[in-house]
């Protein structure tokens, strides 16, 4: 096929597509720094050291709050991010 592109190339186009996907969702991550979502609580955390939910835009947040909540929904405050998941502090818990 004419016009061929190296495989270097290529794998340099995907690790540069990444790192602005990195940094696009680091940003938007940090926006949410202070802010209240609502967290439909899992189970926990892949370190077990909280637990961990997910946000009605399917962000992984990870905080820690008593087992019972395992199911519901519950209020989380963002208080630090990361490119992977969200870390939160327990607002209020719903009925």
């Amino acid at each position: 096929m004419e016009g061929k592109i190296p495989e270097r190339k290529k794998l340099e186009r995907l690790a540069h597509l990444q790192d602005l996907q990195r940094k696009i969702t680091l940003k938007k991550n940090r926006e949410l720094i202070n802010k209240k979502v609502e967290v439909l609580v899992e189970g926990p955390s892949k370190k077990g050291l909280a637990l961990t939910g997910r946000t009605t835009t399917n962000k992984v947040v990870n905080f820690t709050c008593d087992n019972e909540q395992i199911g519901k929904l519950i209020d989380v405050t963002i208080i630090r991010v990361s490119f992977n998941s969200l870390c939160g502090e327990l607002t209020f818990l719903k009925s």
